[in-house]
């Protein structure tokens, strides 16, 4: 998706180095990248022909080359923009991959998983309000960029929420007077079951 975002910043047809295009894509996402991420893709963008470096003039810095997107990179990113994924069910994420497992795994690792996992996604809350309320030397964001920070702060919520949820019924589902550091598998395979499936 980086190599589209950086057609879109070139759309214009003006030239810009790649520390420009980095700043600008901070600048709209509110998302920090390292600058190795841009220059490697604006390289493999010249390689295919989506993105030309530009002809500098003489006063200009000889270590920042500029670039300009050719006909070819604006039809690639005009296809992209317009271009709908499918919506997917199982396209849940990392938390639902591991959630599929947590009757395999010893109880205190699921619970420590999770109450880790909870405490990243409460930093990450903590870091999207501070940047919509708290703007810093970028300004206040636009209001494109406030409603994209907005979604981050509602998707976290969610996610939050649904994390919760689950380590409560992971701990309703193993609140037996079994061993809590035998599995799931392990408890079933005492009782005789067999696997869930």
């Amino acid at each position: 998706m980086f190599r589209h975002q950086l057609l879109g910043l070139l759309r214009d047809g003006n030239a810009y180095h790649g520390y420009a295009l980095v700043k600008e894509y901070v600048r709209r996402t509110g998302v920090e990248t390292n600058s190795g991420y841009a220059y490697r893709d604006l390289q493999k963008l010249v390689d295919e022909e989506m993105v030309e470096v530009a002809r500098s003039s003489r006063a200009a810095d000889g270590r920042r080359r500029p670039y300009r997107i050719t006909d070819a990179g604006r039809e690639c990113f005009d296809q992209w923009f317009a271009r709908v994924p499918p919506a997917q069910l199982g396209a849940d994420g990392e938390l639902a991959a591991r959630a599929i497992f947590f009757g395999e795994v010893e109880r205190e690792r699921v619970v420590d998983v999770l109450t880790r996992w909870r405490d990243e996604l409460e930093t990450l809350r903590g870091r999207i309000e501070q940047r919509i309320r708290f703007p810093g030397r970028r300004g206040p964001p636009g209001p494109v960029l406030r409603a994209i920070l907005e979604r981050r702060r509602g998707l976290v919520s969610v996610e939050t929420a649904f994390l919760d949820d689950l380590l409560v019924a992971f701990r309703d589902e193993t609140s037996d007077d079994a061993d809590p550091t035998v599995s799931g598998r392990g408890r079933r395979a005492a009782a005789g079951e067999g696997p869930r499936g």
